[in-house]
């Protein structure tokens, strides 16, 4: 996965300016409490207005950002700020992420007894 090729300008590509500034917001007052990494997809929770958080995935390639969704009612144009936070943690804050086995790297792991 090449997270190494997002960027601002990246981000701002897909967000309007309203989410850019709203995400800009959440990412200084912290509200994506937790980004993990499985193959070339990273997980997010962002906090928000609702009681739950939102959940956000980020695809990536060997090319670079391919999509992003928010579990959030957001449908206007472009990203929302929930994804716009967490592409920023990402961008600028990469240490936060936590990487995980993929599903196929767990089950490789177990031996034939194991996965019966």
């Amino acid at each position: 996965m090449n997270i190494s090729k997002l960027n601002e300008a990246t981000i701002r590509t897909y967000a309007n300016a309203k989410s850019m500034q709203r995400g800009e917001d959440y990412y200084r007052q912290g509200y994506v409490t937790s980004l993990t990494q499985r193959g070339n997809t990273l997980y997010a929770e962002v906090e928000g207005s609702d009681i739950q958080s939102y959940r956000v995935n980020l695809n990536f390639c060997d090319r670079g950002f391919t999509s992003a969704t928010c579990t959030c009612p957001y449908n206007f144009d472009g990203y929302c700020k929930h994804i716009v936070a967490a592409m920023l943690v990402c961008l600028r804050q990469p240490a936060r992420i936590e990487e995980r086995p993929t599903l196929k790297q767990l089950l490789d792991r177990l031996n034939e007894i194991q996965t019966q």
